[in-house]
């Protein structure tokens, strides 16, 4: 079934017109390795008249290290928003809202009130508005002073840029070609030169890591992700490791003979015995929810790589996810590689596959509940959206009054669902 889902999913995506953005037809290129002490535009654009004087400049935009900044225009603009909430309530309600400015306190007043005072909302939200953009400033003329070796250059002529980029270019190929100097040490042959993408694409937080600790974390998430996925834990091999308490369970729900309910005893007694279809039905739901889950894992270790581009880091999420699911709950399940013991085991004592141990019987109802579980429990769950109400329900014990409810949507919301 799997090979005609894939023959339909083609079939159907040929029919989709997309429109592709190819980067080759812009005119933007982004220059790395750029020395710290000469990353300015002037310099930038000094060497580009000495080097390329038939090169015409449109723009020159020079990186620096945004992540600090960053992150306070995110918190003023929910600064923001919660005032706006505020007098939006006010008006609407005629009530002022009050908040005690701690984490929490919208669920756990009793453990605040006596240590810290209420304060008016739009009160507290103005005095943030006014230390943030304060600290905004203050960060952005710090932030100016220590460029990150890294700028955006922007040429009238596309054909200026692509020359531009084939000079610079690190290939084999092309080991004869020197990049045209100038006066400036600028130290044109240790440059990276690539097609910049769009602004909004670019995570610019994420500039400020070198690609040489970059290339270092994606090999521990690679690795890690290997780990989870080959060796430690298949969802079945989860469900193996459960086997004594699912076996006590059944134990528990087995009565050969009738019990008589003594009312005298303990009521505790008769609720002691848990229903047979809960145990039967608890491997298939531990499976169900590890493969629902595991995947996050995998999603959010590739998050701390750090990549540059939102498109590339959802690109990455998306195959790293998709070959993660396949071998995971279709390819070692039913090979019956569901630990690292009979992994390892195959590998190294003996080659030869055991084909009586593929399709079997029992592994086939065991898929065909999973596949029963998953259509109807987890598209309930994908329907009512679950995971953003469970999120949504955190940020809220996690807020400090009703004014917080705007930034607590934002939080709430997925750039890309894996």
């Amino acid at each position: 079934m799997f090979p005609v889902a894939i023959f339909l999913m083609r079939r159907f995506s040929i029919g989709l017109k997309i429109t592709d953005t190819n980067l080759k037809i812009t005119r933007t290129l982004a220059i790395e390795n750029i020395p710290e002490k000469l990353c300015n535009i002037g310099d930038i654009k000094k060497h580009f008249d000495e080097a390329y004087p038939e090169f015409r400049i449109f723009d020159v935009q020079v990186v620096y290290d945004v992540t600090r900044l960053t992150q306070l225009a995110l918190d003023l603009e929910n600064v923001v928003d919660s005032k706006k909430f505020c007098e939006k309530y006010k008006a609407r309600k005629n009530v002022e809202l009050e908040m005690i400015p701690v984490g929490g306190a919208r669920c756990c007043k009793c453990f605040c009130l006596p240590c810290v005072n209420k304060v008016s909302c739009v009160e507290y939200f103005t005095e943030e508005e006014v230390k943030l953009k304060e600290k905004i400033e203050k960060e952005g003329m710090e932030a100016r002073k220590v460029p990150l070796g890294m700028a955006f250059v922007t040429f009238e002529n596309i054909n200026h840029a692509r020359k531009f980029l084939r000079d610079h270019k690190n290939s084999i190929l092309n080991f004869k070609r020197t990049a045209p100097e100038s006066k400036l040490a600028m130290a044109p042959h240790k440059w990276r030169v690539w097609y910049a993408p769009l602004p909004n694409d670019i995570i610019w937080e994420n500039l400020s890591h070198k690609r040489n600790w970059t290339l270092i974390k994606k090999i521990i998430a690679n690795l890690f992700i290997f780990l989870v996925a080959f060796f430690l834990t298949t969802p079945q091999f989860v469900v193996h490791q459960l086997e004594p308490i699912i076996n006590s369970l059944k134990n528990l729900t087995y009565n050969p003979t009738p019990k008589t309910v003594n009312v005298t005893s303990d009521p505790l007694d008769n609720f002691r015995e848990l229903p047979a279809w809960l145990t039967d039905f608890l491997p298939t739901l531990m499976i169900w929810t590890f493969t629902a889950l595991l995947p996050v894992v995998v999603a959010y270790a590739d998050l701390l790589v750090g990549h540059w581009t939102r498109s590339g880091q959802n690109h990455a999420i998306m195959k790293k996810t998709f070959w993660y699911l396949l071998f995971m709950v279709i390819i070692l399940p039913t090979f019956g590689f569901t630990s690292s013991k009979a992994y390892i085991d195959f590998l190294l004592k003996n080659n030869n596959l055991n084909w009586e141990c593929i399709f079997l019987p029992d592994s086939g109802a065991f898929f065909v509940n999973y596949v029963i579980t998953c259509a109807i429990l987890g598209s309930g769950l994908e329907l009512i959206r679950f995971p953003e109400l469970f999120w949504y329900f955190i940020q809220i014990c996690l807020s400090r009054s009703k004014a917080d409810t705007p930034a607590i949507r934002k939080a709430i919301t997925y750039e890309f669902r894996f």
